[in-house]
């Protein structure tokens, strides 16, 4: 299974029109600073992590796709 971001986004395409990822995309992070591959869901303890909260406050995934 690859695990390089380019992959990532060639079978997962839509990705940066969606949510906020291209806003994050475009600050360098990476699909797997946040995403394991294959699993999707980003939880709010994660949201509570310091990788987050190094920009933002604590936030709710779910908020992420508006």
């Amino acid at each position: 299974m690859p695990v390089v971001e380019k992959d990532c986004l060639a079978c997962h395409s839509t990705v940066p029109h969606t949510g906020k990822h291209a806003l994050h995309l475009g600050m360098g992070l990476k699909c797997l600073d946040c995403h394991k591959p294959h699993t999707w869901k980003v939880t709010k303890a994660m949201g509570r992590s310091a990788k987050c909260t190094k920009c933002h406050g604590p936030v709710n995934p779910a908020d992420f796709l508006l």
